[in-house]
């Protein structure tokens, strides 16, 4: 009995601390720009979306997680066409830009997977709108994570605790050892 109220606060917390912004971005007029970041082998990802780019999230990537980015692009003298693409079970992010100096911008479509989401109905939780795929895939949302709630038998989560759980990492060893 513990520890589904342990469960229950967890989720409530994890709620609370991810921000609003990453849970409201727009699948729409998705801009993007990328650049390398202190580390080597990364880059660093900003993505605009909304109307008017009022909705944004920044994060650090290792190249090779951006399908087909070639590095190059980014150290060319000039414009250089830049293609990759966030692939995640929720959905697919295809980004197409110009490049150079260090620097890339372009626009991105969002689609999201229709696999995943009829996944998400038939576990108990919503089949989420356009949005709400977008925000679980920007965050990494994955079958596996609500596999092992399942597993554990906690409550299934909806879809905006979903994407808080998969945004703060929870991952399914973390539900695993939880549930011992």
């Amino acid at each position: 009995m513990f520890r589904i109220f342990a469960f229950l606060a967890a989720l409530f917390l994890t709620a609370i601390s991810v921000s609003s912004t990453c849970l409201a971005s727009s699948a729409d007029n998705i801009r993007f720009q990328l650049q390398p970041s202190g580390r080597s082998g990364q880059v660093q990802l900003s993505l605009f979306s909304g109307e008017n780019g009022h909705h944004s999230m920044s994060s650090s990537f290792r190249a090779n997680e951006l399908e087909g980015l070639d590095l190059a692009s980014l150290q060319s003298p000039g414009n250089t066409p830049v293609r990759f693409a966030i692939v995640r079970e929720a959905g697919r992010v295809d980004c197409t830009g110009a490049g150079g100096a260090l620097i890339a911008t372009g626009t991105c479509t969002f689609a999201a997977d229709a696999g995943f989401n009829q996944y998400l109905a038939s576990h108990g939780i919503a089949r989420p709108d356009r949005e709400e795929s977008y925000g679980l895939a920007m965050v990494g949302a994955t079958r596996a994570l609500v596999d092992s709630l399942a597993a554990a038998n906690y409550p299934m989560p909806d879809i905006d605790e979903l994407t808080s759980l998969a945004a703060v990492d929870v991952t399914p060893a973390y539900i695993n050892d939880l549930s011992r």
